[in-house]
């Protein structure tokens, strides 16, 4: 059975006290750090030097890989797959705490073992399906919902899914509502939107145009 989140599912007040790491301040790092701010949540960005001086300059508390994470409790991964993998090797895995929380914006490293969480940590997933620019004009247009996945692959807490609806609400994907998947689900609909969906358009497209 289709599970679906609403916002009635998510709850803030189980991210009071808690410091959020937004990894990365790129084409979705920027307005989810952005939107969580504006629903009072409180936030560190970081990333390369680019990412830490735009961030800065939009009024963010910034620092160092490490130095953030270990600042924080929960640790979101902003950043393209391609580049996730270095930057969690050298920089977030040797600073994770006992009790931390990871949330992932897509599956696809955790999937193909590209990344392995440590036992003692929350591993969840947030994927909202729209480009990253339109998850800030929605969130701030209140009247433009869109769907989501949501996942957890890694209960260490037995709260994971306290942090992920919640951060949830506070991004604003619960609006349309947020469909339950699992971080593997993820990866591979991606893929095959990514890989044969979009292809077979683009193909129609070029044929209708010699047509």
């Amino acid at each position: 059975m289709t599970i679906i989140y609403r916002e009635f599912d998510g709850d803030l007040n189980h991210l009071n006290g808690k410091t959020v790491c937004v990894v990365g301040f790129g084409t979705l790092g920027q307005p989810a750090a952005v939107n969580l701010r504006e629903s009072g949540v409180a936030v560190i960005v970081t990333g390369e030097a680019d990412d830490i001086s735009r961030a800065e300059a939009e009024g963010f508390l910034t620092d160092k890989i490490g130095e953030a994470v270990r600042k924080s409790a929960i640790i979101m991964m902003m950043l393209s797959d391609e580049a996730m993998k270095r930057t969690y090797i050298n920089h977030v895995s040797p600073n994770l705490k006992r009790g931390d929380t990871l949330i992932f914006s897509s599956g696809y490293n955790i999937a193909f073992g590209y990344i392995e969480a440590p036992p003692f940590v929350d591993v969840g997933l947030i994927a909202p399906r729209t480009v990253g620019g339109a998850l800030r004009v929605r969130y701030a247009a209140d009247n433009a919902p869109f769907y989501s996945f949501v996942a957890v692959g890694q209960d260490a807490s037995g709260r994971a899914w306290d942090a992920v609806l919640g951060l949830s609400l506070a991004l604003g994907v619960l609006r349309a509502g947020a469909v339950e998947v699992t971080l593997e689900q993820e990866a591979e609909l991606s893929l095959f939107i990514q890989q044969a969906i979009l292809p077979a358009v683009q193909h129609m497209m070029a044929s209708a145009a010699e047509l």
